[in-house]
């Protein structure tokens, strides 16, 4: 009596969820919680985007029937594998991975589990893809292809300030910051909207080095005085999507009787060759928006040239070593 009189308002409580809830049953899915977690909190519609497709492709496949508290870390670690076993590359699987621990925090925070099974696995090793960035030589044949013009224009601001493609595009004069040499990311375009960067870190002012400031300059006089934005169209309107940059991308690797690669690979040129160059990585870090120089160098570590200079010399004099 004495437990039931601690206990009552407590039981009474768990009941009347497990009514109105029914997950609290222990009977609910993952394709039928995966619903209510996707509606739960506000999201941007690109991580929507990427939630759903992840679900649609990776998680609902394998576990949609399965009940979530029947998920195991041995479960998630043979789920990985299969992912990995369809050669769909690191960033799938590291992004079907963050989806599914989001659902299973949710699950945790609702009752249905104690613990999240995902966080008590390591993503498997996969061998990482060179993302085969462009040498100066290269960059100058691309750019002499491109001629003059705003694609060209557009070239060069992304081979040199680490600019992401959407940021590019979604730049505006009132951004350009010539007086003060300054590039200032606020937004970013996706999915055919203009959004809030892709992370706090992404937000950022980039230096504006004299190559980028004449491209800017040059562009100016394109479209500055037609609307707020830095890139449009050849009808006069800012870029929705990112496909006919993409396109024009193409053609000019053809052109140049290059091997295909992503546009994006522009950023990763910046920051590979900023690096091989001597640039210091914190400021590579900075200017590419990452959210620390750790996230850079695990990339990046590759193209940060070994230093030949002697170090800590000064304990030779102390320990009385001498030359060696």
């Amino acid at each position: 009596m004495a437990w039931a009189n601690r206990r009552y308002k407590a039981i009474i409580r768990e009941k009347m969820l497990a009514k109105e809830s029914p997950n609290q049953s222990g009977s609910v899915t993952v394709s039928e919680f995966a619903k209510r977690s996707l509606n739960a909190r506000k999201r941007k519609d690109s991580t929507i985007k990427n939630y759903q497709s992840s679900l649609r492709t990776a998680i609902l496949p394998y576990f949609g029937k399965t009940r979530v508290k029947d998920i195991t870390p041995f479960n998630v670690r043979e789920w990985m594998r299969s992912i990995e076993a369809r050669k769909k590359g690191e960033y799938a699987i590291k992004t079907a991975r963050a989806v599914f621990s989001t659902i299973l925090s949710d699950a945790m925070e609702e009752g249905i589990i104690e613990r999240n099974p995902v966080k008590a696995t390591r993503p498997p090793t996969i061998e990482r893809k060179d993302n085969r960035p462009f040498t100066l030589k290269e960059i100058g044949l691309l750019l002499d292809t491109a001629k003059d013009g705003q694609f060209r224009d557009f070239l060069i601001l992304s081979f040199f300030s680490g600019i992401r493609t959407g940021e590019a595009l979604a730049l505006e004069w009132k951004h350009i910051d010539f007086e003060n040499k300054a590039i200032c990311v606020r937004q970013t375009r996706s999915d055919g909207k203009i959004t809030d960067p892709k992370s706090r870190s992404s937000v950022r002012d980039i230096d504006m080095l004299p190559i980028v400031e004449e491209a800017l300059r040059r562009q100016y006089e394109q479209t500055g005085k037609k609307t707020g934005f830095v890139f449009l169209t050849q009808r006069g309107k800012p870029y929705r999507y990112i496909t006919s940059m993409r396109d024009q991308w193409k053609r000019l690797l053809n052109k140049s009787e290059m091997e295909y690669r992503k546009i994006y690979t522009t950023r990763h040129t910046f920051a590979s060759v900023m690096l091989s160059e001597g640039e210091k990585p914190m400021w590579v870090s900075k200017t590419m928006g990452h959210k620390s120089l750790a996230i850079t160098l695990n990339a990046y570590a590759s193209y940060v040239p070994r230093e030949r200079e002697k170090h800590a010399e000064f304990l030779n004099d102390f320990f009385g070593l001498g030359e060696g």
